[in-house]
């Protein structure tokens, strides 16, 4: 007795659709050769109309930025900023600062010194005992940013995407501005030279490394580990450490890895977690966080939010065409800066090895 399986549902649907499709396309390609036939039109000429085709549809995709003269509109720049922030980067932890202008003052209150003394009755407080605050201020001033990508017009003819294509390329390209703008943050030095691509980005801004002059530790080639962090987190000064939790202790990837490592071949639940956890390790109480563009052997402690990123809108990306080349070019422009709200309360270490 031969026993026939049963198909799975809807498997003969999907063929079914499938053959119909199949059919169609055929039906579409016969059509057209026969229409070529009969107006006598060449395959070059066919080939050089859809290639006009082509060109329409490409310049209906960009036409949205083209007509707010190169600029992106304000769902555009949002969705951009958003993608850098939210991007896997120092960015997820730094205060993003959006400046109204080239140059943005931010205020600063601070109670530098004792407040309270022991009170008498009927006697006001001594002047030598009375607290002022220190006002002061953060300086962002905005430096320019230029990229420039190129697409083939057979690029973007295989992967058009009609209206959203502004929106796809401005997720591609997020991705590595988020490293590019934590690679400024961090490492940024106004005094080198232009010699190559790198220096060409960094010297548009001193970045967080070079800004933190106050409270350095070397490590002295030693390993990373508990001790090396305790270091770190004593050259803080106590007042910017009581909550350690919300201390960010920011190393490169590999030197995450090391401090996992040594956590890991603990003979006890906590070295099984951190061999098969993907969790924050928390050495001394303090979270360690991954930053990819940080030096090996570099490490940073502070509360993130003392870590300031100003972004001065508008954003603009332009479009025009290289006909010798045949590819279109893309320029996006942006203005940042960089700085910290309280020097004073970040930790640089060098020499971990």
């Amino acid at each position: 007795m031969i026993i026939k399986k049963k198909a799975p549902a809807g498997t003969k649907s999907r063929i079914e659709k499938s053959i119909a499709r199949r059919n169609a396309l055929m039906k579409s390609i016969k059509e057209m050769d026969a229409l070529m036939k009969s107006h006598n039109i060449s395959p070059d000429a066919f080939r050089a109309y859809q290639g006009r085709q082509f060109m329409a549809k490409a310049d209906l995709a960009t036409a949205t930025f083209r007509s707010q003269g190169g600029c992106l509109d304000p769902y555009q720049e949002k969705r951009f900023i958003r993608n850098i922030v939210e991007s896997p980067t120092i960015l997820n932890y730094a205060r993003v600062v959006d400046m109204p202008t080239d140059k943005y003052k931010i205020p600063k209150l601070a109670i530098g010194s004792q407040f309270f003394v022991g009170g008498v009755e009927n006697t006001a407080i001594a002047s030598g005992d009375r607290t002022a605050p220190i006002a002061s201020e953060v300086i962002l001033d905005a430096s320019e940013l230029v990229g420039q990508f190129n697409v083939p017009y057979e690029t973007m003819e295989d992967n058009l995407e009609g209206d959203d294509f502004v929106n796809t390329l401005l997720d591609l390209v997020s991705a590595q501005a988020a490293l590019d703008l934590e690679n400024l943050m961090l490492k940024g030095d106004t005094s080198l030279d232009t010699s190559t691509q790198l220096n060409r980005l960094l010297r548009v801004q001193d970045g967080y490394l070079k800004i933190i002059q106050s409270y350095v530790v070397n490590a002295g080639s030693a390993a990373m580990g508990v001790n090396v962090i305790g270091s770190i987190i004593k050259a803080l000064p106590e007042k910017y450490r009581n909550d350690l939790a919300n201390l960010r202790l920011f190393v490169n990837p590999n030197d995450e890895i090391n401090l996992r490592l040594a956590y890991a071949t603990r003979a006890t639940n906590l070295g099984d977690q951190n061999a098969n956890s993907r969790d924050v390790i928390t050495p001394l109480g303090v979270p360690a966080t991954r930053a990819a563009t940080l030096g090996s052997g570099v490490a940073l402690l502070t509360d993130p939010r003392n870590l300031i990123l100003g972004i001065r809108r508008r954003i603009t990306l332009e479009m025009d065409r290289d006909i010798e080349t045949r590819q279109f070019k893309f320029v996006m422009t942006c203005r940042v800066a960089v700085n910290i709200q309280e020097e004073k309360a970040v930790v640089r270490a060098y020499g971990i090895a």
